[in-house]
């Protein structure tokens, strides 16, 4: 199955995830895109 019509748009459903270590990074709930961190992503539904 492909990715949802959303992620295709660029409207990711950003989550923070920790790593083993301690880390953080942000992914897709929907997809499971690691976030780049390079830019904000517009109209991006961030949950803390």
């Amino acid at each position: 199955m492909g990715k949802p019509l959303t992620c295709r748009l660029g409207r990711h459903r950003w989550v923070r995830r920790a790593t083993e270590d301690g880390g953080t990074y942000k992914q897709c709930v929907r997809c499971g895109k690691d976030h780049d961190g390079l830019r904000p992503q517009p109209g991006s539904n961030l949950s803390l």
